[in-house]
């Protein structure tokens, strides 16, 4: 039996990697923080065949050291979390297996390096202007080509963690001086800052597969962007409460085209990849791009719009098997969906007042333990935890799904920051 290797257990509940290697006969093995796996049991996540404790996943040293545990050398390993994704290529590389065998050279860049080879492999993809910093100190003057607001983020986060919104540069040193003690989810640190124009549109994400270099959309995404603060109450950071969810055929034919762009411009050429964009009146703009699936219940959103299970597609990828196995949409008199994460129960309520009127609304309700067991745990709630839970709303077309979602929490179903 073949063997499935999954760096980081995913935060939103789902395990689509999983259900997928069990569906082609593979064993599945979770690594993962032991604190974390403790959380994990806590909330009686899916369960794989054999988890293993790596006190720090992001370490490919500590990864392969884990990994002599097990009796067969693995076929495939892929990041469930964000963190993790660089360390899972690096395993891959030094093993030579998917997704870096023998002759791939590829490594996911973080934000830093992507914008910088785009700079210099393709200047006609429209970036922010931006400024990199290997610490956490800057001089007003380093800023002065840049127009504010800006953002200021770490370049190897995830899930918008130390993400600011800075007006002046007084709130980019007050930023600065939460970085400094703010660590990642493993309690690493941050290995540098971006600090980038805030690009002023409507903001957009897409979900597709790359293979052998050429890629192919599937869903096309409005975000729902909500503001929040990360210590000092005087800065803000942001977050995606939710997404508005179309195939991908629906979209604007020169997102595709931007999409191809993007990844041919930093060599990509085999699995998953999600593109933040912002559309602007000059062209779509590149935010970042993620090369994994998306988190907080996306996979499933997809699937329910465009017949894709984007999981399978990436299995398909990596192991030369064929791809694009389309299922007919859950429905088909609503081919347009939308999800929102919520946090009080009064949203919950009102959800279920619009299914109980006949609406396609569908409610999540999540469940936490009591007392959490989590040891290192900063990141994880101010990222993760404190949801009530999730509404689903499906209809004809976006401009419904929308005005649904709006109904239940005007506040979260918001499109800008500022």
């Amino acid at each position: 039996m073949s063997t499935f290797i999954q760096l980081g257990a995913t935060r939103d509940g789902h395990d689509p990697y999983l259900h997928v290697a069990h569906t082609l006969g593979m064993q599945a093995v979770l690594i993962e923080t032991p604190d974390y796996i403790r959380f994990h049991r806590a909330l009686r996540r899916h369960e794989f065949d054999q988890i293993l404790a790596v006190e720090h996943p992001a370490n490919e040293e500590e990864v392969l050291y884990a990994l002599q545990l097990l009796a067969e050398e693995p076929t495939l390993i892929l990041a469930g979390f964000e963190r993790y994704i660089f360390s899972a290529y690096m395993v891959a590389q030094r093993m030579g297996i998917q997704p870096a065998p023998p002759g791939n050279t590829f490594l996911p860049p973080d934000k830093a390096q992507q914008r910088q080879t785009i700079s210099h492999t393709n200047d006609q993809i429209l970036q922010p202007r931006y400024h990199i910093l290997n610490g956490t100190d800057v001089d007003a003057k380093q800023l002065a080509h840049l127009t504010y607001p800006i953002v200021i983020k770490p370049i190897d986060g995830g899930g918008g963690l130390g993400v600011f919104l800075s007006r002046n540069f007084q709130e980019v040193e007050m930023a600065l001086n939460e970085l400094r003690t703010t660590f990642n989810y493993d309690g690493g640190a941050f290995t540098g800052i971006v600090i980038e124009e805030y690009i002023h549109g409507d903001e957009y994400s897409v979900q597709g597969i790359a293979r052998q270099g050429k890629c192919t959309l599937l869903t096309f995404c409005k975000k729902f962007i909500v503001r929040g603060t990360q210590g000092d109450e005087a800065i803000r950071g942001f977050r995606e409460a939710g997404h508005i969810a179309l195939p991908a055929d629906q979209a604007d034919p020169a997102i595709e085209q931007f999409a191809q762009s993007c990844i041919s411009a930093l060599g990509y050429t085999n699995g998953p990849f999600h593109i933040d964009m912002v559309q602007t009146p000059a062209g779509y703009y590149l935010i970042e791009i993620n090369f994994r699936l998306s988190g907080g219940g996306l996979v499933n959103l997809m699937e329910r719009v465009c017949g894709y299970n984007w999981a399978e597609e990436a299995f398909a990828a990596h192991l030369d098997r064929p791809i694009l196995r389309k299922r007919q949409p859950v429905s088909a008199s609503s081919p347009c969906a939308g999800q929102l994460t919520v946090v009080t129960m009064d949203e919950i309520r009102m959800a279920d007042e619009l299914q109980a009127s006949g609406h396609a609304i569908e409610v999540q309700r999540f469940e936490e333990p009591e007392a959490l067991p989590l040891t290192s745990r900063l990141a994880t709630e101010m990222r993760h935890l404190g949801f009530t839970g999730r509404i689903i709303a499906s209809a004809q077309n976006a401009s419904e799904v929308e005005h649904l979602l709006r109904t239940c929490s005007p506040e979260r179903a918001q499109q800008k920051v500022v």
